[in-house]
């Protein structure tokens, strides 16, 4: 007589988890819990990496200080520099705040800690900084300096996504064999 097979519990919250008859045996029970396993991923990855910090704080603190010595050297500059260089300092600033509020974002500290950190409200904090906001920040400043942004996929030559292709919104963009736009 055939054995029953063991029942398979979920890895997240150890509850029992009905296996398809074919495919991929399942991990988790709910996608509740392949989440809230995903994210404990995400925060042991961030623990585990200190540098992670100091990687993305290194180049906007090297730029804001390679601006003060540039301002505080002893000749006279036009105004015109001056305001250039004073403009980039404040993005240096907002870009070095940015970071600093996703490494605490990264170590959980909640959106009502950084608003009160900030003085302002957890909503305002969160739609400043929340989201992909820090990391589309560094990559526009990364792009500012001369360096093309990272490739979604290696695989992927730049400029041969489709979504990256110029037009107007709504244009639809077709295969390479006599389409149009």
């Amino acid at each position: 007589m055939a054995q029953p097979s063991p029942t398979v519990r979920c890895e997240q919250c150890r509850g029992p988890i009905k296996q398809p008859k074919t495919g991929r045996p399942k991990l988790y029970c709910k996608p509740r819990c392949r989440r809230e396993a995903q994210r404990d991923r995400d925060r042991d990855r961030a623990r585990r990496d200190p540098d992670g910090l100091r990687k993305a704080w290194g180049p906007v603190t090297d730029d804001l200080l390679d601006r003060a010595i540039q301002l505080r050297s002893g000749r006279q500059k036009p105004l015109e520099d001056v305001l250039r260089l004073a403009d980039a300092a404040a993005s240096d600033i907002e870009a070095l705040v940015a970071v600093a509020v996703n490494n605490a974002r990264r170590q959980e500290e909640s959106w009502e800690e950084i608003g009160r950190s900030a003085g302002m409200s957890a909503a305002s904090a969160r739609a400043r900084w929340g989201g992909n906001r820090v990391r589309r920040l560094l990559r526009a400043r990364k792009a500012a300096r001369g360096f093309p942004p990272e490739s979604r996929c290696p695989s992927v030559p730049a400029g041969s996504d489709p979504h990256d292709a110029q037009g107007d919104p709504g244009d639809v963009v077709r295969g390479a064999k006599g389409g149009k736009r």
